[in-house]
Protein backbone atom coordinates (compact mmCIF):
# COMPACT_ATOMS: atom_id res chain seq x y z
CA UNK A 1 0.00 0.00 0.00
CA UNK A 2 1.70 3.13 -1.09
CA UNK A 3 1.10 6.38 0.96
CA UNK A 4 -1.03 8.82 -0.15
CA UNK A 5 -3.95 6.24 -1.09
CA UNK A 6 -7.29 6.23 0.36
CA UNK A 7 -9.05 4.46 3.33
CA UNK A 8 -12.23 4.66 3.82
CA UNK A 9 -14.30 2.79 7.25
CA UNK A 10 -16.81 0.09 6.46
CA UNK A 11 -18.28 0.65 9.76
CA UNK A 12 -20.97 -2.10 9.42
CA UNK A 13 -18.67 -4.93 8.23
CA UNK A 14 -15.66 -3.82 10.41
CA UNK A 15 -13.15 -3.11 7.54
CA UNK A 16 -10.97 -0.71 6.04
CA UNK A 17 -11.58 -0.17 2.25
CA UNK A 18 -8.41 0.70 0.38
CA UNK A 19 -8.49 2.79 -2.76
CA UNK A 20 -5.83 4.06 -5.08
CA UNK A 21 -5.47 7.86 -5.47
CA UNK A 22 -7.31 7.52 -8.87
CA UNK A 23 -9.90 6.27 -7.00
CA UNK A 24 -9.95 2.12 -8.27
CA UNK A 25 -10.67 -0.39 -5.40
CA UNK A 26 -7.20 -2.28 -3.90
CA UNK A 27 -8.38 -4.12 -1.57
CA UNK A 28 -10.46 -4.51 1.68
CA UNK A 29 -8.45 -4.48 5.34
CA UNK A 30 -10.34 -6.73 7.64
CA UNK A 31 -10.43 -5.03 11.40
CA UNK A 32 -9.42 -7.83 13.87
CA UNK A 33 -11.11 -7.68 17.19
CA UNK A 34 -12.41 -4.00 16.48
CA UNK A 35 -15.82 -3.46 17.46
CA UNK A 36 -16.60 0.09 16.74
CA UNK A 37 -14.00 1.89 13.79
CA UNK A 38 -15.08 5.67 13.63
CA UNK A 39 -11.47 7.49 12.35
CA UNK A 40 -9.10 5.93 9.80
CA UNK A 41 -5.77 7.48 9.23
CA UNK A 42 -2.96 5.70 6.59
CA UNK A 43 0.52 6.02 7.50
CA UNK A 44 3.80 6.72 5.52
CA UNK A 45 4.71 2.66 6.63
CA UNK A 46 2.09 1.71 4.79
CA UNK A 47 0.00 0.62 7.92
CA UNK A 48 -3.50 2.28 8.90
CA UNK A 49 -4.61 3.99 12.68
CA UNK A 50 -8.16 3.18 13.58
CA UNK A 51 -9.96 4.36 16.65
CA UNK A 52 -12.31 1.97 18.02
CA UNK A 53 -14.83 4.15 19.77
CA UNK A 54 -16.82 1.78 22.08
CA UNK A 55 -13.81 0.15 23.74
CA UNK A 56 -11.65 3.07 23.50
CA UNK A 57 -8.88 1.63 21.22
CA UNK A 58 -6.65 3.33 19.09
CA UNK A 59 -5.17 0.38 16.89
CA UNK A 60 -2.32 0.44 13.81
CA UNK A 61 -3.05 -2.35 11.48
CA UNK A 62 -0.89 -3.71 8.54
CA UNK A 63 -2.45 -3.22 5.32
CA UNK A 64 -1.09 -6.46 3.79
CA UNK A 65 -2.46 -9.64 3.59
CA UNK A 66 -1.57 -10.46 7.07
CA UNK A 67 -4.03 -7.78 8.24
CA UNK A 68 -2.07 -7.94 11.47
CA UNK A 69 -2.45 -6.19 14.85
CA UNK A 70 1.04 -4.20 14.98
CA UNK A 71 0.16 -2.70 18.65
CA UNK A 72 -3.01 -1.67 20.40
CA UNK A 73 -3.20 1.27 23.03
CA UNK A 74 -6.07 0.97 25.03
CA UNK A 75 -6.34 3.66 27.15
CA UNK A 76 -8.56 6.36 25.27
CA UNK A 77 -11.92 7.31 26.52
CA UNK A 78 -14.11 8.14 23.28
CA UNK A 79 -11.84 8.26 20.44
CA UNK A 80 -13.19 10.90 17.75
CA UNK A 81 -10.95 12.74 15.54
CA UNK A 82 -7.63 10.96 14.99
CA UNK A 83 -4.20 12.91 12.91
CA UNK A 84 -0.34 12.19 12.84
CA UNK A 85 1.84 14.86 12.43
CA UNK A 86 4.98 15.05 9.91
CA UNK A 87 7.43 13.40 13.39
CA UNK A 88 4.74 10.39 13.62
CA UNK A 89 3.19 11.88 16.51
CA UNK A 90 -0.41 11.06 16.93
CA UNK A 91 -3.20 12.92 17.97
CA UNK A 92 -6.56 11.47 19.25
CA UNK A 93 -9.43 13.76 19.80
CA UNK A 94 -11.31 12.74 22.83
CA UNK A 95 -14.61 14.54 24.69
CA UNK A 96 -12.60 17.55 26.41
CA UNK A 97 -8.94 15.65 25.88
CA UNK A 98 -6.05 15.04 23.41
CA UNK A 99 -4.14 11.96 23.74
CA UNK A 100 -0.50 12.15 21.63
CA UNK A 101 0.78 9.24 21.47
CA UNK A 102 4.30 7.97 19.89
CA UNK A 103 4.40 6.42 16.67
CA UNK A 104 5.10 3.10 18.90
CA UNK A 105 1.94 3.66 20.79
CA UNK A 106 3.41 4.93 23.98
CA UNK A 107 1.22 7.89 26.15
CA UNK A 108 1.19 11.01 26.67
CA UNK A 109 -1.70 12.92 27.60
CA UNK A 110 -2.49 17.14 26.93
CA UNK A 111 -5.84 17.66 28.88
CA UNK A 112 -7.62 20.60 27.12
CA UNK A 113 -10.52 20.71 29.94
CA UNK A 114 -10.03 24.39 29.83
CA UNK A 115 -11.23 24.64 26.53
CA UNK A 116 -14.03 22.28 26.53
CA UNK A 117 -17.58 24.31 27.03
CA UNK A 118 -20.34 22.11 27.26
CA UNK A 119 -24.07 23.73 26.49
CA UNK A 120 -26.08 23.25 28.91
CA UNK A 121 -30.06 24.42 29.14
Amino acid sequence: MRYGNIAVVDYDNKLIKLYAINGEFVRDVILKGCNDPYAVRLLIDGCVLVTDHGPGYVTKYRTDSSESVVWKFDQVQDPLGLDVDEWGLIYVAEDCKISVLSPKGRYTVYDTSVWCFHHTS
